[in-house]
Order: structure tokens, then sequence, then C-alpha cells
């Protein structure tokens, strides 16, 4: 797990405190200041810096037009691979439906890849009560990880056939499950 979220929220706070950079109004800019803060010396491993990673998800066809998506897209590791919380999202000023949904992508150690899945499915269910556009936000996000995360470019550099097979079916299964949660909420089919 990176350490960065004392630095990243000194950083950004003390830039826009010292007037260094004005207090940033769009969601999308602060996101990516956070992201590539957070990811900026960090890489995939094909020794790629990780914040392409985040602005792949983010740039996806499926989240055009969507700026709380391609805002939680920006953000969607910072929970799981970084010490940053919640919290420490909210108090640098990222909306709270962009942080709902990142804590919602953020895949815990208590729980199986396929638990993780069933997740998000059922909070995209549940929360489109609440917030209709939620469902299709959170799911398109995790179809457009999966869909980077299976590029022949990121994951062919292992040799271990049977690692990269084993890998690319569960991608298969889980984008299956969640495109069928898009045809349930009536939307993508």
């Amino acid at each position: 797990m990176l350490k960065v979220a004392s630095k990243v929220i000194q950083i950004v706070s003390s830039s826009i405190n010292s007037g260094l950079i004005a207090p940033i109004k769009n969601q999308y800019d602060l996101c990516l200041l956070i992201a590539t803060l957070t990811f900026g010396t960090s890489v995939d491993r094909q020794d790629v810096p990780y914040i392409q990673h985040c602005l792949r998800v983010s740039s996806n066809p499926r989240l055009k037009g969507n700026t709380i998506g391609q805002c939680a897209a920006l953000l969607h590791d910072t929970i799981e691979d970084t010490d940053l919380t919640v919290e420490n999202l909210l108090d640098l000023g990222v909306d709270s439906d962009v942080v709902l949904l990142v804590k919602n992508l953020t895949h815990t150690s208590d729980l199986s890849y396929e638990d993780y899945i069933d997740n998000i499915i059922h909070e995209a269910i549940y929360n489109k009560k609440m917030y209709p556009e939620y469902g299709n936000h959170l799911l398109n996000i995790k179809l457009s990880d999966i869909e980077d995360n299976t590029q022949i470019t990121r994951n062919y550099s292992e040799v271990n056939e049977k690692k990269i097979v084993t890998r690319h079916l569960k991608y298969m299964k889980a984008y299956s499950k969640l495109q069928g949660a898009l045809c349930l909420l009536d939307t993508q089919c």
C-alpha cells in the first residue's frame, strides 16, 4: 500500500492556501491533480506510469460526457492501493457522489474478487433508487477498468501462460456479470 495521504493532502492544501494554484472549482481537474500526486511515481507491471491506467479508464468511451464517472475513474484505485481514505477525499473537496463511487469500487482484502463484483452489482441496483445514474456510473467504471486491465499490451509481459489465462477468465466472468447488471438496469443492452 502506498503511503501518500499526508503528502497529497499537504501539497493540495498548501498549494491552494498559498495561492500557488487557484482554488480548483472543476471536479475533474481536482481529481486529476489528486490522482497524479497519488500515483505520480508508481509504475505497473510493464514499468509504465500507473497514472496512465487511471487516465485510460477515465477516458473510456463508456464514460464520455459523464464528469462524475470520469472523476471517480481517475480515483478508482486511490483508497484500494494507498492510505487515502473516504474522509481524505471529502476533505480535499472531492464531490460526495464521486467519493461514494470510489468507495464502492474499492476491493477490500476481506472479499474475494467474485464477492467484490457481486457487491458492486448490489450497490448499483440498490443506490439507483436514491441516485438514478449511480448504477450506470458504477458499472461502467468497473467495466472500463476491466477493459483496460485485459488489454494485451498490459498483460502479456508475463511468461506464465496459466496465470494470464486464469486472470482473463476471472475478468471475463466479472465483465459478463457487470454487463448483465447494466441490462437489468434497462441501460446499454
